[in-house]
Parts: structure tokens; C-alpha cells; sequence
């Protein structure tokens, strides 16, 4: 099927609540502890008194090793510390490095290492120490400079641990505290990775003309959105410039720019084929990447910007009058995160519902196909929104009345046969 005028005209999403929702800050290492009472476990460990760290990377890392400060008491009958480095303290987890670490007893300001050598991507993670054997060690407040790991026992805590034993309340242990271990992250980011903006999808082609979005560490030193329309070649001091399979060289006109991302448009005219990139930053720095080129990669706008859950779209219902209404399939009061789907009304028999959802890379495609709940819906048309560079727009439709009651059920698109991320939509 050929794509036709978008039925809806005039209402467009504001892209900078879709595609800058996802980002934080420069990726850190700062410490969030969370110690284990009353017996709790921390998942993949093998005592009942594990003590956590959490770091938060907003940008993909390769990490090679992590360094672990530690002071350990004159007394215990093991000098080693089990860590592992995982993505949550419960089941299920995923565990990216374990190893058992050794450091002599008495020391203060212990360094040891824990070898990880592997790419982490964006995201919260946990280092997890196990420790045994320190009942009866004496504790001195005032002199620990790292993690004190003595089971369920913080630095700049005073007094003896006394041994834990199960009780009504669970495994219980003296001098509990919060307070921050030191440990330090080993590693540099990754090359800019280029992903759909829409379905956030690294692995698979973006497309001339789409808009995408690039991960990397220090882009600029906070969120910078371009005035104009179109877009510029430089925001902020951040260019790009993509290199494509003929070494024709293009500046991507940049959407935003944030500390550890860029919105941006693959320039019209990028040959197919493998691509290269150069980040410049706001500092002058540069980090080079590389893409892939496609004629098409199709992604769908959600509301929470996660790639997943409620469309980012309208409903649009016909009576047959010819009168239409329409309203978003999101509560649009909501901040981006928080939105929950407005259920869609079928209406009396004779009126027609469409869905119209937004996204980007598919304007280019021959064809379409469509399931709601399972069930087969036409593609009315699909084409580029206009208003906004790289937005393409899909209306699906009439929807059959057999949804009506349904609740939230996947809506499944491809285009060319090659499929979108998918998303939801919810029916009264």
C-alpha cells in the first residue's frame, strides 16, 4: 500500500518530550548504600548479611576494572570478600563479574581490584560484597578511608561485632550504619552509539531523513534545544558529521544536546551502506562511532518515552455526519514517565475509529500492515508529519468494533516487512 494524507492535520508532538525523557546526567559512580536488616539477602550472594553499592551510568561504559578501598580488622577468620557486579539485589538478575578478593587483615586503605572487562551499558548497577568472618573484631571509629567490609558493619562505626544469630526478627548484627565505601570505576565511554529515537533499537539500520538520537559521555554541559527550524549544523558548540559508504561528508542538523546525548536528523541524501561518525562536543573534544544506513527503520513514538507501553498518537473518530473528533490515547498532563493511557471509545455503530501514531524512519517505505489486539486493521496512509524534520505519522484504521472492552492490547506495525517496536493502545 502506498501511503495517503495523514488524516490528522495541524497536531503534532512537541519530539523534545519524546526523545529527551530518557537522559540524565554525565555518567558517575556516586554511591546510594542499602544495607541489609533483619536477615534480608541480596540476590546471587551467599550470606544473609550482603552490604550494596549502586552506581548509575547514563551512557554506555567499557569498564575494565573496579578498584575497592577496604579496611579490614586485626581479627578475622577469613581475609577474603566475595563482590559481585550486578543489574539488581533481586531475583532475577543479571550477574556481569564475580571474583573473590583478598586483602590482609589490619589494613587500612586496602586497594584491590575487581576485574570486569565489559561493555555496561546505560543504567543502575550494584557491586555486592559478601563478608564472613568478623565476629569479636574490634571496630574504631575515625580511622576507616574506605568500605569498612565487616558484615553488616559501615565505617566510622566504634565498637565489637558481635556475632549474628537468627532470631524472631531475623539475622541480626551490631553498629549498623550507612555511610559512603570508596570505590572507583575503571573505564571510558564506548564509541557514539547512534539508536531510533523512537524505539531506542541500537542493533538495527537508521535511515536518511530519520531522526536519531547518539549516546555518549560529555556531549554538552546541560540540555540545549535548537530555536530554530530547521534545525542547526552546531548547537552549542556539538557537531556531527557522518561520513557515509561513498565518503561523502554531512553535518547532521542537531535537534538537542544533552550531557550524555544528541538528538539528530540523518542528513537526506547519506548513502546506504556502513557509515562512520565524528562527535565534536562542547569542549572541543571528539568521539567517533560508527552506523549503518538503511532505506528504512521504523520506530513508534511512546508517550513515556521508553520505546514500549502507550503510543505516542491520537484516536480520531468519524460519525457519519462527517463530524470527527479526536484526543490523545495518553493523559498528556502527566510527566513523561508517569503517563497511563486514555481508554479509546469506539463510539455508536456507525461511526469510524482510526488511530494516527508517530514515529520516524518509515515515510520511505512502500507498504504497510497492521494488527491491533491480534486482530488485522487497514493502514489508512502513512507520510512525513512536515512540521517537524524526520517525524513520520501512520494511521491504522477502521478499527474493528470486536476491541470494544478489550483493555490494553499491542499494536503491531511493519513496514516493508520490517517490523516497528511495539506499543499499546487501551479501548473502553
Amino acid at each position: 500500500m502506498s501511503s495517503r494524507k495523514s488524516l490528522l492535520v495541524g497536531a503534532n508532538f512537541s519530539l523534545i518530550l519524546v526523545l529527551t525523557a530518557a537522559f540524565g546526567q554525565q555518567a558517575h559512580a556516586d554511591v546510594l548504600l542499602d544495607a541489609p536488616s533483619g536477615g534480608a539477602s541480596y540476590y546471587g550472594m551467599y550470606c544473609d548479611t550482603c552490604i550494596a553499592a549502586s552506581f548509575t551510568l547514563t551512557a554506555s561504559y567499557d569498564v575494565s576494572t573496579i578498584d575497592i578501598v577496604l579496611r579490614t580488622p586485626t581479627t578475622t577468620s577469613s581475609p577474603t570478600f566475595d563482590f559481585s557486579l550486578q543489574n539488581s539485589l533481586t531475583n532475577p538478575s543479571t550477574t556481569f563479574a564475580s571474583t573473590a578478593l583478598t586483602a590482609p587483615q589490619g589494613g587500612i586503605g586496602t586497594k584491590v581490584s575487581m576485574n570486569v572487562n565489559k561493555t555496561l551499558l546505560a543504567g543502575t548497577y550494584y557491586l555486592v560484597g559478601n563478608v564472613r568472618g568478623y565476629s569479636a573484631a574490634t571496630v574504631t571509629a575515625g580511622d576507616v578511608n574506605g568500605w569498612l567490609l565487616s558484615t553488616g558493619v559501615y565505617n566510622n562505626a566504634a565498637g565489637t561485632i558481635t556475632a549474628g544469630v537468627w532470631g524472631t526478627s531475623g539475622f541480626t548484627w551490631s553498629l549498623i550504619q550507612r555511610a559512603a565505601p570508596a570505590f572507583t570505576l575503571n573505564g571510558s565511554p564506548t564509541q557514539f552509539l547512534t539508536k531510533n529515537s523512537a524505539s531506542f533499537a541500537a542493533g538495527p539500520p537508521v535511515a536518511p531523513g530519520m531522526i536519531a538520537f547518539g549516546e555518549a559521555a560529555g556531549v554538552a554541559p546541560a540540555l540545549l534545544v535548537a530555536s530554530t527550524n530547521p534545525w542547526p549544523d552546531t548547537l552549542g558548540g556539538v557537531h556531527l558529521e557522518i561520513t557515509d559508504f561513498q565518503g561523502v561528508k554531512r553535518s547532521a542538523p542537531v535537534y538537542f544536546a544533552d550531557t550524555g546525548s544528541i538528538g539528530f536528523l540523518i542528513p537526506v541524501g547519506t548513502a546506504l551502506g556502513p557509515a562512520t561518525t565524528v562527535l565534536t562536543t562542547s569542549t572541543g573534544a571528539t568521539i567517533s562511532g560508527s552506523l549503518y544506513i538503511g532505506r528504512i527503520s521504523p520506530g513508534l513514538y511512546t508517550a513515556n518515552a521508553s520505546g514500549s507501553g502507550v503510543a505516542a498518537g491520537y484516536w480520531i473518530r468519524i460519525a457519519s455526519d462527517g463530524s470527527r473528533t479526536q484526543d490523545y490515547l495518553f493523559d498528556p498532563v502527566s510527566a513523561v514517565g508517569n503517563r497511563v493511557p486514555v481508554p479509546v471509545d469506539l463510539g455508536a455503530v456507525n461511526d469510524q475509529v482510526f488511530l494516527s501514531l508517530y514515529g520516524t524512519g518509515f515515510s520511505g517505505s512502500s507498504g504497510a500492515s497492521a494488527t491491533v489486539g491480534g486482530v488485522p486493521v487497514p493502514v489508512y496512509g502513512f507520510a512525513p508529519v512536515g512540521v517537524y524534520q524526520g517525524e513520520d505519522v501512520v494511521n491504522i484504521g477502521p478499527l474493528p468494533r470486536s476491541l470494544a472492552g478489550r483493555g490494553e492490547v499491542l499494536v503491531v506495525l511493519s513496514f516493508d516487512n520490517q517490523p516497528a517496536n511495539v506499543v499499546t493502545v487501551n479501548f473502553r
